[in-house]
């Protein structure tokens, strides 16, 4: 009761039996907690354990991420402006990854006057790299999403589907700026961790880099990617 005013207040039924089912909703969680593991794993690999600085996953904020960009996907599948029965991977990538980034379940924790700048003043690493390993730790949840968006829709590991002979072909053209893919797949990786850390975003611009990430064939795509079905 608020003064004269009533609110009345009901749970809002997120899940369903028909697209966002349970089972839907685990296999979501547990895509996005093995891209958090593994980017804490690859960062511990690279730095080593460092005494002051400790990283651990909130499951209560990530249950929320899922729920959040189920919410978000029900209202293109029952909006009367769409006629779609299911989202398609573009935006189930990009509804999961904007959502994990407004929740940052990966949670930092430095010890009391810890200055990260430090970290590696010694040498070990020239200047780019060194300023590069302490963005990667401030905000690994950033770069988490930026390894999850990419290998949502792209099959990373795979085999490239454009060869090194057709590579040399868009090179003489004067097409292509990277000395071959893979340095172009690590610019594209790097951009988008850049852009998730300091760009206002929105499900819809994550939407669209995906889409324009597709328009070169380089690697094999993990499903139909513009239809329904994942």
């Amino acid at each position: 009761m608020n003064g004269n005013r009533s609110v009345f207040v009901s749970e809002l039924e997120v899940l369903d039996e028909a697209v966002f089912t349970q089972e839907r909703f685990s296999k979501w969680y547990n895509i996005l907690v093995d891209f958090a593991v593994e980017s804490i794993d690859i960062l511990r690999e690279e730095i080593g354990n460092i005494d002051g600085i400790t990283y651990e996953i909130n499951t209560v904020l990530l249950h929320e991420v899922v729920f959040d960009a189920i919410v978000g996907l029900k209202t293109i599948v029952t909006s009367e402006n769409n006629e779609v029965e299911a989202p398609n991977p573009f935006k189930i990538a990009a509804y999961l990854g904007y959502w994990f980034l407004r929740h940052k379940p990966i949670i930092f924790r430095a010890e009391q006057n810890f200055d990260v700048e430090e970290l590696f003043e010694d040498g070990g690493y020239d200047e780019n790299k060194r300023k590069e390993i302490i963005m990667d730790i401030k905000h690994l949840n950033e770069v988490a999403v930026a390894r999850f968006l990419i290998s949502y829709i792209f099959k990373v590991d795979a085999s490239p589907v454009c060869k090194k002979n057709q590579f040399k072909k868009i090179k003489s053209s004067g097409c292509m700026f990277f000395d071959n893919f893979e340095d172009m797949l690590d610019t594209v990786f790097e951009k988008l961790k850049y852009f998730l850390t300091y760009r206002e975003i929105s499900p819809k611009t994550i939407e669209h880099f995906l889409e324009a990430y597709s328009l070169h064939p380089y690697l094999p795509y993990r499903c139909d990617l513009w239809n329904t079905e994942e």
